[in-house]
C-alpha cells in the first residue's frame, strides 16, 4: 500500500483529520489510526474520502469531490516523486564515492608497503635497484591516487549540486501541501455543508 501526504503516529481522536482512499492508495494528513479507519471503510477496492472534523467522523464516496481532492494533491505527490528520483541519483553517487574511497585507502596501503620493502631492502643489503624501482612504483600509485581523488572531488560537487535541487524540491512542496490541506479542508467542510459527507463512528 501507498500512503502520501503527513503521517502522525499518536492518534488525536479531537483533532481534524483526512484520508482519501483509492485503489490501495492513501492521501492523507492524520494518524495510522486514521488510516485504519479508512480502510475499514473502503473495503479492497472502494474510493472514498474519510475525514474528522470538530470530533466527528464523515465519508464521501462522491466521485466529483474524490476527484477535486485528487487534482489538488497531484502537484504534491509529482514533487514527491522528483524528490525519491532525485534521492535515487543521490544513492547512486554515494555508492560511487565510497568505492573510490576504497580504491584509495588500498592505494595508500600500498604505499605504505612498498615504503616498509624498500627500508628493509636499504638496509639489508643497501641495494641501489630497491632504493630506484620503488619510489617508481610510489610515484605511479601517487599519480593513482590524485586522479581518484579528482573524480571523488568531482562526485562530491555533483552531490552538492543534487542537495541543492532537493531543498529546492522540498521548499516547493511544503507550499504545495500547505495549499492542498487548505483547499481540502475547504471542500471537507462543503461537503458538510452540501450533505455529501455522511456521518459515520470515529
Amino acid at each position: 500500500m501507498t500512503t502520501q501526504g503527513h503521517l502522525t503516529l499518536s492518534d488525536h481522536p479531537d483533532q481534524d483529520a483526512y484520508v482519501l482512499m483509492e485503489d490501495g492508495q492513501a492521501l492523507m494528513h492524520g494518524s495510522t489510526e486514521d488510516l485504519a479507519r479508512a480502510r475499514r471503510l473502503a473495503g479492497s477496492t472502494g474510493a472514498l474520502l474519510w475525514f474528522r472534523r470538530g470530533g466527528k467522523g464523515y465519508v464521501v464516496r462522491d466521485p466529483a469531490t474524490l476527484q477535486r481532492i485528487r487534482a489538488l494533491c497531484a502537484p504534491v505527490s509529482q514533487l514527491g516523486q522528483a524528490q525519491g528520483a532525485l534521492g535515487e541519483r543521490q544513492g547512486r553517487l554515494g555508492e560511487q564515492q565510497a568505492a573510490l574511497g576504497t580504491q584509495m585507502a588500498a592505494a595508500a596501503a600500498r604505499d605504505a608497503a612498498a615504503a616498509v620493502a624498500q627500508a628493509r631492502a636499504s638496509l639489508a643489503r643497501d641495494n641501489a635497484a630497491a632504493r630506484t624501482t620503488t619510489p617508481v612504483a610510489q610515484q605511479a600509485n601517487a599519480t593513482s591516487q590524485r586522479s581518484t581523488q579528482q573524480r571523488i572531488e568531482a562526485l562530491a560537487a555533483q552531490q552538492q549540486t543534487l542537495a541543492a535541487q532537493q531543498a529546492d524540491l522540498a521548499a516547493q512542496q511544503a507550499v504545495a501541501s500547505a495549499r492542498a490541506d487548505e483547499q481540502t479542508r475547504h471542500i471537507m467542510r462543503e461537503a458538510i455543508r452540501t450533505g455529501l459527507a455522511r456521518p459515520v463512528a470515529r
